[in-house]
């Protein structure tokens, strides 16, 4: 991962869940990283239309897995990189919530 080669403090990860549903703390926090003055900065949301669900979103669940498990455990080993994430340092990410829509199947049933 790009951490062997550069310190984890030069990174600001954020979810897109943060994007969409925090905008005035990642734009803060995404300014502060950057060294940039905080100013007026709407979100771009540009692919807003409405998708049904699939049937495949499973399959895709099942493909991401083991990468969203690499992303959680590193998460775990530096949280200091990733915004808002309340994941103290060698902590078990799958009993952190911030994680948890990465680590747990949520059936089209269950959504509704």
């Amino acid at each position: 991962h790009w951490f062997k080669f550069f310190k984890p403090k030069q990174f600001r990860i954020f979810t897109m869940q943060q994007y969409i549903n925090q905008w005035s703390e990642v734009k803060v926090a995404l300014s502060k990283h950057l060294g940039l003055r905080d100013f007026p900065m709407k979100p771009t949301f540009s692919n807003s239309g409405k998708y049904s669900k699939s049937a495949i979103s499973k399959e895709l669940y099942d493909f991401y897995t083991p990468v969203n498990k690499d992303l959680a455990l590193l998460a775990a080993e530096h949280p200091e990189a990733f915004f808002d994430s309340n994941i103290a340092v060698g902590a078990h990410p799958e009993t952190n919530t911030f994680f948890k829509n990465f680590l747990t199947f949520t059936s089209q049933n269950e959504e509704s």
